[in-house]
Formats: structure tokens, C-alpha cells, sequence
């Protein structure tokens, strides 16, 4: 058992110590040439003055940022988000509910991916929130703990590494049973943690990308990209896009790209009293919004 675990410590070190590695040669060359540019532009001296300032100030921007994860939000959302807040409607006439049922089809679609394909690294990142972080070496943290998902136990490190421009790069690395650790997603945060990415992985010989995913704040509205990049899932290439105003998190409009059908379904709804709106062209056969009310039901568009 000793064995085992100094074996996987030994290995999660080799493969961070390598990225660092590269990371910094590509840091250092980045800064070489712009120091040269800088040589027939600025003084030496505020060179000199800047890099002192930026000591002084990049452990407290550290402490600040590079341990905390952007918003749930930007790498999860809930594929039973229009379920109603009692629950799903015991539906008795299709008919009635139709623009409703449409929309619900369009989102839930997406379960198998959330639920099946990613649930371990989703749940990890969750989780993570309310671990301690500790740091491990030069610009890298951690943060270490267990997860049961589906009585199945995982170990999971999650690493934070601040970068040159002090964007964060992610990475989570996941065990099972003494199990040599695989990575299966990296991400990385701009320095105002306005924009970002994450990318999930499906390890089996080799790491192959599940879903990317797009995230940026623009005008105080969160606006997330979910892309379905495995070529044998179901529905590949389908792209749903989803849109949060950051001051009230019950309004959101959601565009779901169906690649299959080569068409764009675009929902509106208010989770706090269940309302919501369906727009597509292949579903109805115009371009009009179809609404429903606070019980499901049809309803006129107001």
C-alpha cells in the first residue's frame, strides 16, 4: 500500500515538474524578447522599478487568485434547469405542453454527456470549493481529498499553476484503487478572471477530448459555451450556449446547436416562476417565439 502511494506521488510530481518546466522555458523566452523590445523604449530604470513593484505585489496577488475557481457555472449547468421548482409536471396531454416538452427535449438531451461521460471530474471540481489549498512548489498549488461517486471512491488532486501573466492554469489528476493518477481536465483563468476554458478528457490508451468548454463575462452577464468535441458520443458536435445575468441567476437564454439537423433552438426562461419561451424553425416551422406559463402549459407570448 506504501509502495503504491509513493509511486503515484512519484508520478503526479514527474508529469507537474515536466509542465512547469516547459511553462517556464516558454515564460522566459516570452520575457527575453520583451525586454528586448523594451531596451530602445523605456530607461533601465523603471525596468528596474517595475520588476521590484511586481515582487512586492505578486505574492499578495497569489493569495488573492490563484487559488480560487471561477463560478460553478462556467463548467457546469443543470440539464434539469427547466424541470420546474416542484418538479417535473405530471403531463397528461402532450398537446398542451408541447412548447414546453420541446424545450425540455433540447436540454435533457444532454444528461448522458453531464451525468455519464464527465460526472467524476464535474462533482470533483464541486467538491474542491471546500477543500483547503496547500502549496506545493515554486508557482503551484493543491488541493487533495476524496470523492465517492456511485459508491466508487476516487482520489483526486486538483493543481493551480500562476502563469507568467498571471492567468491560472488548471489541472486535475484522478486515481482509483492505487491506480497510477490520469489527468482528465485542464483549464486555465486570465488574470481579471473575466475568460477562461475547461477541457475534459475520457482516458483510456491515451487522453481524448469529451467537452470544451467556453466561458467570459461581458457587460455583468456570464456567458458559457458547452461543446460535444468526442466523435463517438451521441450527438457530436452539438454546442449548447448558455447565458446568466450575474445579477439575477433566474433568467437565462439558452441556444442549443444541433448539428444534425442543422438548426438553432433558442430558450428563454425564468426559473423563479417557471415561465419560458421556444424558438425554432425546424420544430414549428417559422420563426416565432412559443410560450408556456407558470404550470407547463401553452401559453400566448406577451
Amino acid at each position: 500500500m506504501a509502495t503504491n502511494r509513493l509511486l503515484k506521488y512519484i508520478w503526479t510530481m514527474f508529469i507537474i515538474k515536466l509542465q512547469n518546466n516547459i511553462r517556464q522555458r516558454i515564460t522566459d523566452f516570452r520575457k527575453f524578447i520583451l525586454l528586448k523590445k523594451q531596451k530602445y523604449i523605456l530607461p533601465q530604470v523603471l525596468i528596474l522599478l517595475s520588476v521590484l513593484l511586481l515582487s512586492n505585489c505578486e505574492e499578495r496577488y497569489e493569495l488573492s487568485y490563484a487559488h480560487t475557481l471561477p463560478d460553478s457555472n462556467t463548467f457546469y449547468f443543470d440539464y434539469e434547469i427547466i424541470g420546474g421548482n416542484s418538479g417535473m409536471p405530471e403531463v397528461t396531454d402532450n398537446c398542451s405542453y408541447i412548447n414546453w416538452l420541446n424545450a425540455w427535449e433540447k436540454i435533457d438531451k444532454w444528461q448522458e454527456l453531464f451525468n455519464y461521460n464527465i460526472k467524476v471530474p464535474i462533482l470533483a471540481l464541486k467538491k474542491s470549493e471546500e477543500i483547503t489549498i496547500k502549496h506545493l512548489a515554486d508557482d503551484t498549488w493543491v488541493r487533495e481529498f476524496q470523492i465517492i461517486v456511485d459508491t466508487n471512491i476516487y482520489e483526486i488532486s486538483l493543481y493551480s499553476t500562476l502563469e507568467y501573466d498571471y492567468s491560472v492554469f488548471w489541472e486535475m489528476f484522478v486515481s482509483q484503487d492505487n491506480s497510477l493518477p490520469v489527468s482528465l481536465l485542464r483549464g486555465e483563468i486570465n488574470s481579471q478572471r473575466t475568460k477562461g476554458y475547461w477541457i475534459f478528457y475520457k482516458y483510456v490508451f491515451q487522453q481524448i477530448d469529451i467537452v470544451k468548454i467556453d466561458w467570459e463575462i461581458i457587460d455583468s452577464e456570464l456567458n458559457v459555451s458547452f461543446e460535444n468535441v468526442y466523435e463517438r458520443n451521441n450527438n457530436f458536435g452539438d454546442i449548447i450556449s448558455l447565458s446568466y445575468p450575474l445579477n439575477d441567476t433566474n433568467l437565462f437564454v439558452i441556444n442549443n446547436l444541433d448539428i444534425s439537423l442543422k438548426d438553432t433552438t433558442s430558450i428563454k426562461f425564468n426559473r423563479a416562476n417557471d415561465k419560458g419561451r421556444i424558438k425554432s424553425f425546424i420544430i414549428f416551422n417559422d420563426s416565432l417565439w412559443h410560450c408556456w406559463n407558470s404550470d407547463f402549459l401553452n401559453d400566448e407570448c406577451e
